[in-house]
């Protein structure tokens, strides 16, 4: 039996409507997978610097689980508990505000509060610590993960 390569079979047929759906079996698949190692990759920690970063000698930029110390006040930035910022892509009525979790020791005597970008300084023995600035910016079509927020603490006297 000689092979007719230009005619059409119930075979051919049938291989041609296999290799149509494994295509499409074969992009859902990897569609998947991609989608599982983006989401792991948005989730890996930010490596943190070995020391904080002191803007002016009373601000200091701190990530996530970072700690300072000014004069005899040691300052834990825990983690951001809420973020209402209005993004920058949007138009709203009020900007909001960053809320985040501190712990505050002095002399062996330690807190853990919730500090809002949007209230007074917060009083602690004779330190006054408040949020001046919290990156990165907002946006409504991206996401920020824990590990991305750096926030900007002013520690007065």
């Amino acid at each position: 039996m000689a092979i007719e390569w230009d005619k059409v079979t119930w075979y051919s047929k049938t291989l041609a409507i296999i290799f149509f759906l494994m295509t499409f079996a074969m992009a859902f698949y990897f569609g998947a997978e991609f989608e599982k190692v983006r989401s792991t990759i948005g989730n890996l920690p930010t490596p943190t610097p070995a020391a904080p970063v002191f803007t002016t000698p009373h601000e200091a930029i701190l990530l996530p689980n970072q700690t300072v110390k000014v004069g005899a006040l040691i300052l834990t930035f825990n983690s951001v508990t809420g973020d209402s910022r209005c993004p920058l892509d949007v138009q709203c009525i009020q900007a909001g505000w960053v809320d985040v979790s501190i712990t505050l020791n002095l002399s062996g005597k330690i807190e853990t509060r919730t500090l809002s970008s949007a209230d007074a300084p917060v009083e602690f023995g004779k330190y006054k610590i408040s949020i001046s600035a919290v990156s990165p910016e907002s946006y409504s079509t991206k996401e920020i993960f824990a590990g991305d927020y750096r926030v900007t603490f002013k520690i007065t006297e």
